[in-house]
C-alpha cells in the first residue's frame, strides 16, 4: 500500500476520538487481511546480527499484510557473557513463543541472561509474548507509562520509561527517546553504534499509518523530525535494517506532506460538507481499493491535523468541509 506499507494494529482506538468509519476498526483490520495476502520480499530480516550491540529474532505476529513478522530485537553481546534485553516479544503464537524461549535459554546457558524485555508500544503484534516471556523467565517489563495504562490487565509493567532515561545493559548504554504518533507511549532505542530500534515509527516497505482512534498526526511528524538527528540507522519492526536513517525520515514528512496537499486538495474540489470515505478515490488514487477502508483511516488523521491548523471544519454529523 502507497499510504501504509505497514499499518494500524489490532485493538480498540481509546484516541481523540473520530471513532470508527466503516464498522468497528477491529473490522477493517480483519478485512485487509482477508483481501490481503503474503508479504512482499524485504519485510522480514534474517535471523542475526543487526548492529554490533543488536541481533533480530522475527516471529510471526497478527500484524497487517504486507508484513507477517515482527524483529523482535535482542540488545547485548553475542559472544562471551553479559546480559541481555529483548525489545517487542511480539508473537502470541505459541510455536513463535516456543522457538524464541529455546534460543534464550541456549543464551542463558551460555552466560547471558535476560535482564529486561523493553516495548516500544503497545500494539499486539509488538507485546504478544511479552506477558509470556516475564513470567517464564521472571524479567521486569520496561514501557512508557501511556503504554503501561493501555496494557493493564494483559501485561504488567514494572518500570516507566520517559524521554531522554538512559538503560544500563551490561556494557551496554541505551538512550531513549519518546516518540509519540502512531501510537501515545511510542518509545524509540538508540545503542552507542549509532543503530536505534524504531519500532513502528518507520518500515522497511511503505510507510506508517496514523490511526486517528489511537494516533496523533501533529505529534507523529513531529517526533520524525527529531528522530532524524538522534539515529543514524534505523531497525524497524518490519522490515530490514534502515542504512541512511535520516534520509528515510526526511522521506517520510515528505510523504506526509505530499498526502496532506492532496487530501487538502480533495476537500477543496468537494465545494461543500463531504464524507470522509468520499474523498478516498481521489486524495488516495494511487492505492489499490482493497486498501481504501485503511486509507479512510489515515485521510481521517491528516483531517483531523488540517482542522487543528483551521484548515477544515467538522460539522456535527461528522462530515468535513474546507476553511478558506
Amino acid at each position: 500500500m502507497s499510504e501504509s506499507g505497514k499499518h494500524p494494529k489490532p485493538g480498540p482506538g481509546t484516541g481523540p476520538g473520530t471513532g470508527p468509519v466503516t464498522g468497528t476498526v477491529e473490522a477493517i483490520y480483519d478485512a485487509v487481511r482477508r483481501a490481503i495476502s503474503g508479504e512482499v520480499p524485504g519485510m522480514t530480516p534474517a535471523r542475526g546480527q543487526v548492529a554490533p550491540e543488536v541481533r533480530v529474532f522475527p516471529v510471526r505476529s497478527p500484524t497487517l499484510p504486507p508484513a507477517t513478522h515482527t524483529g523482535c530485537y535482542v540488545v547485548g553481546p553475542s559472544e562471551g557473557e553479559g546480559p541481555l534485553l529483548v525489545v517487542d516479544p511480539a508473537s502470541p503464537y505459541p510455536e513463535e513463543q516456543a522457538a524464541l524461549d529455546a534460543w534464550l535459554d541456549a543464551e542463558i546457558a551460555a552466560g547471558r541472561p535476560l535482564v529486561g524485555i523493553a516495548l516500544t508500544h503497545h500494539h499486539g503484534d509488538h507485546v504478544g509474548g511479552a506477558a509470556h516471556l516475564a513470567a517464564r523467565l521472571g524479567a521486569p517489563v520496561w514501557a512508557h507509562a501511556a503504554t503501561a495504562a493501555r496494557l493493564t490487565g494483559r501485561v504488567q509493567v514494572d518500570r516507566m520509561l520517559g524521554d531522554g532515561e538512559v538503560v544500563e545493559v551490561g556494557a551496554v548504554r541505551i538512550d531513549v527517546m519518546f516518540t509519540p504518533g502512531h501510537a501515545d507511549g511510542h518509545l524509540c532505542f538508540r545503542v552507542p553504534s549509532g543503530a536505534a530500534i524504531v519500532g513502528d515509527m518507520v518500515a522497511g516497505v511503505g510507510t506508517i499509518l496514523i490511526d486517528p482512534d489511537e494516533g496523533d498526526m501533529i505529534a507523529y511528524l513531529a517526533s520524525l523530525a527529531r528522530l532524524g538527528p538522534w539515529a543514524s540507522r534505523l531497525l524497524p519492526a518490519h522490515g530490514l535494517p534502515i542504512e541512511d536513517g535520516p534520509g528515510k525520515l526526511r522521506e517520510y514528512i515528505a510523504h506526509r506532506g505530499m498526502r496532506e496537499a492532496r487530501v487538502a486538495a480533495a476537500l477543496d474540489d468537494a465545494g461543500g460538507a463531504v464524507a470522509a470515505r468520499a474523498l478516498v478515490a481521489v486524495a488516495y488514487a494511487d492505492t489499490p481499493p482493497p486498501l481504501w477502508p485503511l486509507a479512510e483511516r489515515s485521510l481521517l488523521a491528516h483531517l483531523v491535523k488540517l482542522e487543528r491548523d483551521g484548515r477544515a471544519v467538522r460539522t456535527d454529523d461528522g462530515r468535513w468541509i474546507a476553511r478558506t
